[in-house]
């Protein structure tokens, strides 16, 4: 397939376009896309024809938008939401891959109504520079060169936030989590933010937090976590130095915990068909005896 129909902009009732693996389209239908379309998902095509060209800004309607390896006409994006890549006020969700050149997410003030920002595999995108105010859902992957939030912070409203494969320069306690009142769930999988990095404190997550994913801190050897109320699940993977959950353990909300790839704690535990802690080896609870492990955090499960 190698173009769409001509008169696709008369279709208009359309709301919903997916344009999926058709690498001999390079370019999007003349005169430009339906103006009532609600939902666009564009992936792994060669589009050569200019983003100033796509008229994206003119799809009012448009709630929803994924763009995923688009072809040549991505090289030139340096800035989403810059008068090359003019998006419409109406999007929520914002779905990136693929941009190569792609170094800034700026100006969120144009995009009262966005709600969840995906980024994915942007080697040199570097920052966001906005604060997205109605922003609930951030996923930034694989974008090694990733280093900075905007300087205002993370966006306030957040609800769930997710980052891998990244080398944010500031440590954790300075990313300002604490400050995210709405926060529910973390998950940070490979994120360079300091090689020394060996213990997450309490004081460094929101309260509001329920959900703590971490793999791949080479470092990492505690995690205390006993202030936070509504934490209920705790997924620690491939972090081999990983041998406590601090001297006050475990919060009573804990319901499940999966530990993988942790030989430093595991070895601390026993077998327990029914216990919270959940590993390679099946389920385990508490230590196997009275002695602790070697780090200055004891661990105690509850």
């Amino acid at each position: 397939m190698e173009r769409l129909p001509g008169q696709l902009l008369n279709f208009t009732s359309l709301e919903r376009v997916f344009i999926l693996e058709c690498p001999k389209i390079h370019s999007l239908a003349e005169g430009g896309l339906p103006r009532n379309l609600i939902f666009l998902e564009i992936e792994e095509v060669n589009i050569k024809q200019a983003v100033t060209e796509w008229k994206l800004h003119l799809l009012h309607s448009l709630k929803a938008l994924t763009l995923k390896n688009v072809g040549i006409s991505a090289d030139s994006v340096e800035c989403i939401l810059c008068p090359h890549l003019s998006l419409p006020s109406s999007l929520c969700l914002l779905e990136i891959r693929g941009f190569q050149y792609l170094r800034i997410i700026s100006n969120g003030n144009t995009l009262p109504n966005l709600t969840r920002l995906d980024v994915m595999d942007c080697p040199r995108l570097e920052s966001l520079l906005s604060n997205f105010t109605s922003l609930t859902d951030l996923i930034t992957e694989n974008c090694p060169k990733f280093h900075n939030f905007s300087e205002g912070g993370l966006p306030t409203n957040l609800r769930s936030l997710s980052i891998s494969d990244t080398n944010i320069d500031k440590p954790i306690k300075e990313w300002g989590l604490h400050l995210l009142t709405s926060l529910h769930s973390i998950s940070l999988t490979l994120v360079n933010v300091s090689s020394s990095l060996d213990c997450i404190s309490g004081s460094d997550l929101p309260s509001s937090l329920r959900t703590l994913h971490i793999k791949g801190f080479q470092n990492l050897k505690t995690i205390c976590c006993s202030t936070l109320p509504d934490l209920s699940s705790i997924n620690v993977l491939s972090c081999p130095r990983f041998e406590s959950f601090g001297d006050h353990g475990l919060p009573p909300s804990i319901k499940s915990i999966y530990i993988k790839e942790c030989e430093m704690i595991q070895q601390h535990l026993r077998s327990d068909p029914s216990g919270r802690i959940l590993t390679e080896n099946g389920r385990l609870s508490s230590p196997l005896s009275q002695s602790q492990p070697s780090s200055a955090h004891s661990s105690k499960f509850t």
